[in-house]
C-alpha cells in the first residue's frame, strides 16, 4: 500500500509508518468492541507487470485533496485524493491524465494538478 502511494524512498518510509499507525489504531478500536475490516490484497501477474507503468505525481501536500473526475472535463467528481501521491498513468486525454486509483478504479486528473 505504501509503495503504491509513494514511490520516493523518504515518502515510502513515512507511508509505512502511517500504515503501521493505522493498524495500531484498528487494534485499539477492536479492543473496545469496534470491528474494522481490512482489504485482502493479492498480487496477480497483471499487478507485477504493471510495476513498470508510468506514474503521475500529484502536486501539493497530503493536506489538500485533488478531485478525480469520471470523465475528462469538469464533470462528476468520483473521489478526491491527497496531493503528493503517485498514481498509475493510463493515457492523456485533452487537458487530463487518465489514472488508475489504488482501488483499481479509473478516473481523470486535471494536468494542472499533476506531473508525469
Amino acid at each position: 500500500m505504501a509503495y503504491q502511494i509513494y514511490n520516493e524512498s523518504n515518502d515510502y518510509h513515512r507511508a509505512i509508518e502511517r500504515v503501521e499507525g493505522q493498524k495500531a489504531l484498528w487494534a485499539q478500536l477492536e479492543r473496545i468492541g469496534i470491528q474494522m475490516t481490512g482489504i485482502d490484497i493479492h498480487l496477480t501477474e497483471g499487478h507485477i507487470d504493471a510495476g513498470g507503468m508510468d506514474r503521475v505525481k500529484l502536486r501539493g501536500s497530503s493536506k489538500i485533496r485533488i478531485p478525480v473526475y469520471a470523465s475528462p472535463g469538469k464533470g462528476k467528481v468520483i473521489t478526491k485524493v491527497p496531493g503528493g501521491i503517485s498514481l498509475d498513468f493510463i493515457s492523456n486525454e485533452k487537458e487530463f491524465y487518465k489514472v488508475k486509483l489504488i482501488n483499481g478504479q479509473e478516473g481523470y486528473i486535471n494536468i494542472k494538478d499533476a506531473k508525469r
